[in-house]
Parts: C-alpha cells; structure tokens; sequence
C-alpha cells in the first residue's frame, strides 16, 4: 500500500488523518475539484494558485462521502475548502409523483450549519463572486446554486422560505435557529431525508458538551441533564437529521436472518442512508469529541479525523508547570499586545518584550459624512458611554498611526456596537459595523487591499459571537476590549476565544497584530491566559514608558 493511501485510511469512529509532509504538492483538480470551479476560482480569487496542506487532506475524504472530523490552525483554509468540495458534489435529485406521471425535482444537497450572519454571508459572498465571473449568471441561477437562511426579523419565514421552496439551492448555509425555525415552520421546504452533506463550522462554539469533572459526579450529572433538556438549536437540528438514522440502525442489527435477506433482495424496504457529516474547527476539546463519537448518536458510519499541524491545543495554565509550545495560533508573524488602562492612563502589561515600531500611515482621516439617520445618532447621544474614555482614545491613537487599511474592534457582549461607532467617529475615525449584507461592504471588504493603498483605512466594530470564522485578508489588526469570555478567570472557553479572535489577522502567512485592553483588575488573567498559549506579549511602542 503507498503512503499516499495510508493517509487517508481510517479506522473505525478513531480513524486520524496525519500530516503527510513528503506528499508533493497537489492542485484543486488533482484533490477532486471540478474543472469549472477551478476555473472560477483562479478568476474569482487570483491570489489563491494551490491548496493549502489542510485541504490537501480533508478535501478527498468528503469527495469520498465519508465523515469527517476537521480540527486545523485558524487561517488555513478549512471553511474555504469544504465549500469548494461541497460545490463540486454531485447534485442530489428526488422523484416526485404528480398525476400518476413521475418527475424529476432537485434537492438541497448540502446543508452549511454557521454560528452567526456574518459568516453565512461572507461563504455566500465567496460563492457568488465565483459564480458571477460567468457573464450569462442570472440572480435566479445564483439561488440555484446557494441561499442563506438567517433571523432577520421574520423574512427567512416569508421571502426565504418562499425561495426555498420554490428554487432549492444545491447549498444552503443557515444559523441553526433560523434553520429550526423553517423546520418548524415547513419541514418539507428542507427535506432533510435527502440531504448529502450536513456540515458544521466553528462545531465548538455550535455544539456545547459538558466537561468531565473526575471530582465531581453528581455535578456533572446535574449538567448533563440541564444539558439534554435544553440543547441549543445546532444540537436539536442534527438530532432531527441522525438520530432516526440512528435508531433505524440499530433495529435492522437486532432484525433476523430472514429479514436481512429480504431487504439486501429488495422484498424489503432498504435502509435510508444517513447525509455525511463535516465538523470543523480550530479548537475541539477532549469532552467534545467524547460527546460527538460516544453521546450524540449522529455518527452512523465511520468517521475520519483530520489533525493538523497542532502539537498540542491551548492549555489553561498551572504555575509551575512549562506549557508545550502551540503552532499556529493566528499565524506565525502575529505580534500580541496586551495594554492596561486605569484611571492615570494606558500602560503596556507588566513582561513585554520590545518590538521595533513601524509607521503605517494616517488612519484617522476626516469624515466625508456622518450617518444619515440623524435620528439614530441623536440617539446614540443619549446612550451612556460604551468605552472607557482611556481604551477610547488609545484606540483612536493606535489606529491612526498604525492601521494601513483594515482593522476590527471586538466588543464585550453587554456593549452596544452603534453607541461604540458613534463615538470613534466622533474623534474622526472610519468605524463602521461590521455587516457584510449591507451596503456593499462583502465586496469592499473583499477587494480591499492590505496596504490600504488609495483607501481610507477603515475600523469595523464587532463583537466575540459574530467574529469567529470570518476571513478578510486585508486585515492586518484586532482590538479587543476586556477578557473575552466575560469572566475573570482564564477558562478554557475564554482562551479558546482568544485563539479564535486572534486568527482573524495572520492568515496563509501574513502580519497581523493583535491588542487587547484591559482594566487593572484583569491584568493577571490576561498575563495568565498568554501563558497558556505560549505567547510572549511584546510591547506596543505608542504606549512605552520613556525609561
């Protein structure tokens, strides 16, 4: 057997996909591709010329229907490359019987699970600026190809749905609870039993499995069964897709010798086939993989698992103890800055290390207009503040000397990202909410350069919960602004968060910064989680002490 085919052999539910680093370079077509897509996306997406190694090795077993379990780096192409293979899939058709006569409908093939919006619009995005390179493209032909369903007041119930079942699209990419609500709504519009594919990104932020606790077990049943009475809405939809398949399974195990024959004969009904399911993310933890493989039921088939070049995930750090060093965290030329603010100012964290400063250019640049909802800014006014007046104007500071074209600011939850834009504009920064279905901004985003040559640089206000898996190459730095997680303890979801925010700069190789700012009381958590990942802070030059 070569090595090549070793790669991609699997055992059953614990079957590994290890990095092959002898394997020569593959292209797109080489990994089962389509030609056209190919094509497209040479046009589309000019920088893109190979397949990154992750790809390289997740991308032939969906091809192959198989199951697939991926955890890689942040930045590597892994939402990117399952929708290039969830493209290239063949198109899944029912039969229909109207009048006695039988006709052929299309169905949805594959269904994208992403835990936010934004990120459904920006895979969106990717596939119409693909599509849209053929000049005979119609909007009708793009709904063919992809919709998106998301809550957006009640339309996914009316124009939506309306859409849907009239064009089915090969792809649909939905947040699960607008998904579970078309469900509810019309189970037939979805037609789950002829799904393909089912995939899930960002599964740990989707799927919330309790953590073992050794010391103590009636806590943890206590969890558990929290857990099971309320499962959130990514959970309830894949339960609703495999577990009847689950439990067909096991009926036809315990169904006689008889009974088998007739159904391999076809006297029988045959087995439905359960869709392949994808799962993907940059941080999976051990009790989430417990409770996909043993608790959940939805694997029926086996499963590969594709690790990528992580030695080890990001670890909550315990005082004494040296931390294994973590590859790939937000690419390999990220600077992390930590900086404190109290009420005599803004000071680097007590530790980093110094850097060499480099000018970048002029970002607060003056204002062409202020929104033209005065009303809305009149109410932002009358708002309370949402930043400390110190975080405020450092980030003013930091983005004018240093940002040359895009950055985003990540809020805290309880934070209002209007009053937060009000308020950068009002010190003559170009902020903006970061919204790709409005205005343009999917394409500006996508099309803006890195240098920020010709462009305004411009700063996109967010929060945690609608950052996580976007990719927007023209970012070059994160602001954040407290402890991610909201606490003030270096929890294993907050340093997994930090990860997540931190990989939306330094992707496929490129430099990013990452700047957090913190309140006094913070400082140690925060000295804490950077331990856990094995980063050094380094010293931002524009809050440097004189000594």
């Amino acid at each position: 057997m070569s090595h090549a085919s070793e790669v991609y052999l699997a055992s059953k539910h614990d079957g590994t996909v290890s990095r092959s680093h002898d394997l020569a370079q593959r292209s797109f077509i080489d990994l089962g591709i389509h030609p056209p897509i190919v094509e497209a996306l040479r046009v589309a997406f000019p920088s893109i010329k190979d397949p990154t190694e992750a790809q390289c090795e997740f991308i032939p077993p969906i091809l192959q229907g198989k199951n697939v379990l991926l955890k890689d780096d942040t930045g590597t192409g892994k939402t990117f490359g399952v929708l290039l293979a969830l493209l290239s899939q063949p198109r899944v058709k029912y039969i229909q019987h109207y009048d006695g006569k039988a006709q052929e409908r299309m169905a949805i093939t594959s269904l994208m699970v992403v835990p936010h919006r934004l990120l459904a619009f920006q895979i969106s995005h990717w596939v119409r600026r693909m599509l849209g390179r053929f000049d005979s493209m119609q909007s009708t032909d793009l709904d063919v190809v992809t919709q998106v369903l998301v809550r957006d007041e009640d339309m996914h119930l009316k124009s939506g749905l309306e859409t849907l079942r009239s064009i089915p699209p090969h792809i649909l990419i939905g947040t699960p609870q607008a998904l579970i609500d078309v469900y509810k709504n019309d189970p037939n519009a979805l037609r789950l039993k002829t799904l393909s594919t089912v995939f899930v990104d960002e599964v740990d932020n989707q799927v919330h499995a309790v953590r073992e606790l050794q010391h103590d077990k009636k806590a943890m049943s206590i969890r558990k069964k929290k857990a099971a009475r309320h499962p959130g809405p990514t959970t309830e939809l894949l339960d609703i897709v495999f577990k009847p398949h689950a439990r067909e399974r096991e009926s036809s195990q315990e169904e006689s010798g008889l009974a088998y024959q007739q159904r391999r004969l076809g006297q029988l009904p045959r087995s439905s086939r359960a869709p392949q399911l994808v799962m993907a993310s940059a941080t999976l933890r051990r009790h989430l993989n417990q409770h996909i493989f043993r608790e959940s039921g939805w694997l029926v088939s086996d499963c590969v698992k594709v690790n990528g070049r992580q030695l080890h995930p990001p670890q909550v750090p315990r005082r004494g103890v040296p931390q294994p060093k973590y590859i790939g965290l937000g690419g390999a030329h990220i600077s992390h800055s930590v900086l404190v603010v109290t009420e005599d100012g803004v000071s680097n964290i007590e530790g980093a290390v110094r850097e060499a400063r480099t000018d970048r250019g002029d970002g607060a640049l003056p204002l062409d207009s202020m929104p033209d909802n005065v009303d809305g800014v009149l109410g932002y006014m009358r708002l309370p503040p949402t930043l400390n007046t110190n975080i405020l104007e450092a980030i003013g500071m930091a983005f004018a000397l240093d940002v040359p074209s895009l950055a985003a600011l990540v809020l805290p939850s309880s934070a209002s990202t209007s009053r937060a834009v009000y308020e950068l504009r009002e010190l003559g920064i170009n902020a903006q909410e970061l919204d790709l279905k409005v205005h343009g901004m999917g394409q500006s985003i996508a099309d803006r350069s890195s240098d920020g040559a010709g462009e305004k640089p411009k700063l996109m206000v967010t929060k945690m919960a609608m950052v996580r898996g976007l990719d927007v190459p023209a970012l070059t730095h994160v602001f954040v602004v407290g402890l991610l997680d909201g606490n003030r303890r270096a929890s294993p979801e907050m340093v997994d968060a930090y990860v997540h925010v931190a990989g939306r700069v330094g992707r496929f190789g490129r430099v990013g910064k990452v700047v957090t700012f913190v309140c006094k009381e913070d400082e140690a958590e925060m000295r804490r989680l950077l331990e856990g990942i094995n980063v050094a802070p380094v010293e931002h030059d524009l809050f440097a002490s004189s000594s």
